[in-house]
């Protein structure tokens, strides 16, 4: 019905109708089928309303967001804090997703020492981000 009278507000002049009723009908056919082309488009029926029971809450508070900054600089100076050749292996496999064969190439070290390297980084970092996480 909204659809229906803002498209009758909008006309300039309304003109002279034999059938204003037909008009009518006609005007609300076209916004019914509107909104259906509409809604087909942006899949509005395959939209589901947020639930909180079923999608879980999670506030986001200037609290949580200052924490997650902290814990992000926490993480890069624990990167930072690496020796270079491990940190170069560790930035390479956990956030370039190169596999351990290709940092061996392309470090020209071998496989092995690339795995030693990633263990050790690995666990430092965890060791950091967990010293922050208890402090």
């Amino acid at each position: 019905m909204q659809d229906v009278f803002l498209r009758l507000l909008r006309l300039e002049e309304l003109p002279e109708l034999r059938h204003p009723e037909a008009y009518l009908f006609q005007t609300a056919s076209s916004a019914l089928r509107d909104r259906v082309r509409r809604d087909t488009v942006r899949e509005r029926s395959a939209h589901f309303a947020f639930d909180e029971t079923l999608h879980g809450s999670s506030p986001i508070t200037p609290e949580r967001i200052v924490n997650g900054q902290l814990a992000v600089q926490e993480l890069r100076d624990a990167i930072a804090r690496l020796p270079e050749r491990s940190r170069d292996v560790f930035v390479l496999r956990a956030f370039e997703d190169m596999s351990c064969a290709s940092i061996a190439d392309a470090m020209g070290i071998s496989r092995r020492a690339v795995e030693k390297h990633y263990a050790r980084a690995l666990a430092r970092v965890t060791i950091s981000l967990k010293a922050y996480r208890d402090a």
